[in-house]
């Protein structure tokens, strides 16, 4: 709540205690999720909270010599850092993990659940779960990564929106401490400057995956005081991609003929 530069992703799995069934983790799912949602983003706008995720499942992690279930939240830590956790801050072409088979779990065996019926999974979507299930045979994958938040047709129900908006937090913040302190710029001047600061510091920098525009500009209050402005950083994301209607349509071979 003290810092918008943050998001959290929280385990179902405690590491000092035993593996749990499909259903204690959803119940486990609720909890944390109610726990998050004490911290609403941001009550004048009225935006819930969305800086929070939960993820469901353990395992053995592969290779190690700790043979006891890990939360599969490392898995995705590890994918993020490999996407994201660049010297420069740009997020790498081509190591993205929203889709298979990057989606693909590569550091988990022995998984505590790997199905669930399609009730029960609504359910844990509703209670801001994120779980795997079955890719093929042998492999699980995460079907979507999905944040608290409480509208599933807001670009804020994504995982890499919601790290996109951290960080134009922190980009926000070195804008604000590069610029304090000016009286030698005029009001345009400053928002000028302002707004190409924050597309200096956002170009090239999420994989081609948004569109940031800043805003800077004086309110009637700022121009009263005086001493203030405004900066609101617009992101542009696209919507998580989760459902999809399948039929198949069975035609006489002599109608393709006909065509």
């Amino acid at each position: 709540a003290a810092r918008k530069d943050t998001a959290v992703v929280l385990a179902t799995h405690d590491v000092l205690g035993k593996s749990l069934s499909a259903s204690e983790e959803s119940s486990l799912a609720i909890a944390l999720r109610t726990r998050l949602q004490m911290y609403p983003e941001s009550e004048f706008f009225g935006t819930s909270t969305m800086r929070g995720m939960i993820v469901g499942r353990s395992g053995k992690l592969i290779g190690s010599q700790y043979k006891k279930h890990l939360p599969l939240s490392l898995e995705i830590a590890s994918k993020a850092s490999e996407y994201m956790g660049a010297g420069n801050g740009k997020w790498k072409a081509g190591f993205s993990f929203d889709r298979a088979p990057a989606s693909e779990v590569s550091m988990f065996t022995d998984v505590n659940v790997t199905f669930t019926p399609a009730t029960v999974r609504n359910k844990d979507w509703d209670n801001g779960l994120v779980w795997v299930e079955s890719f093929g045979r042998r492999s699980l994958y995460f079907p979507a990564l999905k944040t608290v938040y409480d509208n599933d047709t807001s670009v804020l129900n994504s995982f890499f929106t919601m790290m996109a908006c951290v960080e134009l937090q922190k980009v926000g913040e070195r804008a604000r401490r590069q610029f304090s302190g000016s009286s030698s710029l005029t009001n345009g001047q400053l928002v000028e400057r302002v707004n190409q600061f924050v597309v200096d510091n956002t170009i090239g920098r999420f994989d081609d995956r948004f569109v940031v525009e800043p805003d800077a500009y004086f309110t009637a209050a700022d121009l009263a005081r005086g001493y203030s402005w405004t900066l609101r950083i617009k992101l542009y994301a696209p919507n998580m991609k989760t459902v999809m209607t399948l039929s198949i349509e069975a035609y006489r071979l002599d109608d393709l003929a006909a065509q």
